[in-house]
């Protein structure tokens, strides 16, 4: 079947990487504030699309059964620079996006979730809001320096 003109598509803009030097995440633990560097929504993008890559070699054995990843957002520069929400830990999660499910296998493993809703700062003065994303490691496992986050902007218009 053919999509018609002026039919709703989804539209995804570049895919970025916001790791940078990713430390070890133990399980239950979160990973810090160097792990992920700020995003910018530039394109105003109300969803996105994740994938988080994981590595055997930064796996500390295989994971438990139904085990997973939480992801979550730290909004930047909410008013002003340097006025930051409070990063993301045990006692103030704050802002959870979704949850990559992960395999129990001791194995090489590309997660992709969304889209997820974006909570995007919208007023007359504030574009591109800015983010810093966080995930929690609930598999039983630690997570090695080998994992990957990467963020990929999504909207929806009209087929040409």
């Amino acid at each position: 079947m053919a999509i018609g003109t002026d039919s709703t598509i989804d539209f995804a803009g570049t895919q970025d990487e916001v790791t940078t030097s990713p430390a070890d995440v133990a399980t239950l633990a979160y990973s810090i504030a160097s792990d992920t560097m700020e995003w910018a929504n530039d394109d105003d993008a109300p969803f996105a699309m994740f994938v988080l890559k994981l590595t055997a070699a930064g796996l500390g054995g295989a994971p438990d059964i139904g085990a997973s990843i939480s992801l979550f957002a730290q909004l930047v520069e909410i008013q002003a620079v340097g006025d930051d929400q409070l990063f993301p830990k045990a006692n103030f999660e704050h802002r959870y996006l979704d949850t990559f499910p992960v395999s129990n296998a001791d194995e090489d493993q590309n997660i992709v979730i969304g889209p997820v809703r974006l909570p995007n700062l919208m007023s007359q003065s504030a574009t591109a809001q800015k983010f810093v994303f966080v995930i929690r490691n609930d598999t039983g496992v630690a997570l090695g320096t080998t994992w990957q986050l990467y963020v990929t902007p999504l909207t929806s218009g009209p087929h040409a």
